[in-house]
C-alpha cells in the first residue's frame, strides 16, 4: 500500500533528475526498471540515500520488474542486493520489454514464461521479499485475467501488477483467501494441536494425513490471512 514512482532506467541520463524530483516525503518507493545486476541496485541505493537526506524523505523501497535477460540470470543477487528491495516482479506481458528480450510467443496459459517467472519468484522468496507477477494486457478479457491470476497464485505469487481499474477486483479476489480455505486451515491447525497435546506426531484430518509440516504451513498461511485482514479492514 502506498505511492511508487517509475523512473527512467539506470542506463539513461535521466535517472538522477527523476529521483531528485521524486524522492520526497510521502513517497513509498521507486519502481526500478531494467535492473540487470546487484550493481544497478547499489547505484539506486547511492542516489536514493542522497536524495532522502537532501529532501527529508526516508524508508523508500524498490519494486523491481525483471525485464531483461541479465535481470533473469542475476535475479538471486538482485533480490538480495539491498534491504530496500521490497518486491520483484516475474513478468509475462504479451508485448512489453520482457517479451522482446526473451523472444517468447505469448499464450494465455503462460507456459512460455513459466520458467523465468518461477526462477524470479524463488529468488525473491529466498531473499525474504514479496513475489509479484504481471501483466494481463487484454483489458476487456476479465475471465482470462481471472484464470491467469488463479494460476499465478497457485505457482506461489502473492500479488500482481494491473493495467486498468477494472482488473483490480478480479486480482484482489484471486489473491484473497476465501472463507472455505480459512476454515480448512484453522481446522487443520486445531486438529494437529489437539493431537500434539496427546503426544501424537501425526493424525488424520478428514481424508488427509497431517503432521508438524502441515501445521507449520497452516500457521504461516493464516498469518498471511491476518496480515491481509489488517490491510483491508477485515476479511
Amino acid at each position: 500500500m502506498g505511492l511508487f514512482v517509475r523512473c527512467n532506467a539506470m542506463a539513461t541520463q535521466h535517472v538522477g533528475a527523476d529521483l531528485r524530483a521524486a524522492v520526497v516525503p510521502g513517497l513509498t518507493g521507486i519502481f526500478a526498471p531494467k535492473v540487470n545486476s546487484a550493481i544497478d541496485v547499489h547505484k539506486y541505493d547511492a542516489l536514493v540515500d542522497l536524495f532522502e537526506r537532501e529532501n527529508g524523505a526516508s524508508g523508500l523501497e524498490y519494486i523491481v520488474p525483471v525485464e531483461t535477460i541479465h535481470g533473469i540470470q542475476n535475479c538471486e543477487e538482485i533480490a538480495a542486493a539491498s534491504p530496500r528491495v521490497g518486491a520483484m516482479i516475474g513478468p509475462t506481458a504479451e508485448h512489453a520489454d520482457i517479451a522482446k528480450a526473451v523472444g517468447y510467443e505469448w499464450t494465455p496459459e503462460g507456459t512460455e514464461s513459466a520458467y523465468h517467472r518461477t526462477k524470479i519468484m524463488l529468488a525473491t522468496k529466498a531473499a525474504g521479499r514479496h513475489a509479484l507477477t504481471a501483466l494481463w494486457e487484454r483489458i476487456h478479457d476479465l475471465e482470462g485475467l481471472a484464470v491467469f491470476s488463479d494460476r499465478s497464485r497457485a505457482m506461489g505469487f502473492r500479488g500482481q501488477v494491473v493495467l486498468h481499474p477494472s482488473h483490480v477486483p478480479v486480482v484482489n479476489k484471486a489473491y484473497t483467501p476465501d472463507q472455505e480455505q480459512i476454515d480448512f486451515y484453522r481446522g487443520l491447525l486445531d486438529t494437529y494441536n489437539e493431537a500434539d497435546a496427546r503426544g501424537d506426531g501425526a493424525v488424520m484430518y478428514g481424508e488427509i494425513h497431517i503432521d508438524k509440516a502441515h501445521a507449520d504451513k497452516a500457521t504461516e498461511w493464516l498469518a498471511r490471512v491476518d496480515e491481509l485482514a489488517s490491510l483491508n479492514g477485515g476479511l
